[in-house]
């Protein structure tokens, strides 16, 4: 939770950058002001939630593989232009 010190300095951060809100519609705007509480809300789950971007449900970690290594590797010398690879023509 916020400490008593932070509040006032998150507040104020908020007004320095103000002019943000001008991304909201006037709906939603009309929204904040009337429902401030509810707003507010929101603002701290999707900060809590900042890590769950829709990037980062794209990847999943799915195993770890150990492979040999190779020495010298010469993209020219597996993919040729106008070859399939895997059912795309590279």
């Amino acid at each position: 939770m916020a400490t008593e010190q932070q509040i006032p300095k998150l507040a104020g951060s908020l007004v320095a950058h103000q002019g943000g809100f001008s991304a909201l519609s006037t709906e939603d705007s009309q929204w904040v002001i009337s429902e401030t509480k509810k707003a507010i809300a929101l603002f701290c789950e999707a900060v809590k939630n900042r890590a769950k971007t829709a990037a980062n449900k794209l990847l999943e970690f799915v195993e770890s593989v150990t492979l040999p290594s190779v020495k010298k590797f010469v993209a020219d010398d597996h993919f040729k232009d106008g070859e399939a690879v895997e059912g795309v023509i590279i």
